[in-house]
């Protein structure tokens, strides 16, 4: 009766390891996909960055430039270049977001986005900008970077250039 006994439990033992394999073996197949999925969304958002980085050309700083002291100042094409910067800025944000939803991104990481497209954004080229392409984008995402934009000075930018152009011409008469 004792080594029956032992059998018993010695095979409800195997059942049990046997389902906690199927249990490991679903956990691992479900990130994979998470995996695949995640590397499937930045492949398509990469391509279309490649698309746009290559069509800003490359005197976008010329631009940038202009649309941060002058924006009044745009011409036609610096507006295009400039359009394909920040749309390009916004989709690698928009990455994070897809990471996000995927579980494979924390919600630091999130938040971070959000707050570096804000920071992206705080001039006024960008709000501009924004205001008119929001809509294509996640309303999650532009909710999160809107709300990022309310905690920002609009001339955020612009005082950052200004101060780093304002201490380069001190080392320069320093020199």
């Amino acid at each position: 009766m004792g080594l029956e006994r032992f059998g018993t439990w010695l095979a409800l033992a195997a059942n049990l390891g046997v389902i906690g394999g199927l249990v490991l073996l679903a956990v691992e197949l479900r990130q994979n996909t998470q995996v695949v999925r995640a590397q499937a969304v930045a492949g398509l958002l990469s391509g279309q960055t490649s698309a746009e980085t290559a069509f800003m050309g490359d005197d976008t700083a010329s631009a940038m430039a202009t649309a941060i002291v002058t924006p009044s100042a745009l011409s036609d094409e610096e507006i295009l270049k400039m359009w394909a910067y920040l749309n390009t800025a916004v989709i690698s944000v928009e990455q994070t977001y897809s990471m996000y939803s995927l579980g494979l991104a924390t919600e630091d990481d999130r938040r971070a986005a959000a707050g570096k497209a804000a920071d992206w954004l705080s001039f006024p080229f960008g709000l501009v900008w924004w205001s008119e392409m929001k809509t294509n984008f996640p309303s999650d995402l532009a909710a999160d970077i809107d709300a990022a934009l309310a905690d920002r000075d609009p001339a955020y930018l612009e005082r950052q250039f200004e101060a780093i152009k304002g201490r380069l011409l001190e080392l320069k008469e320093a020199e």
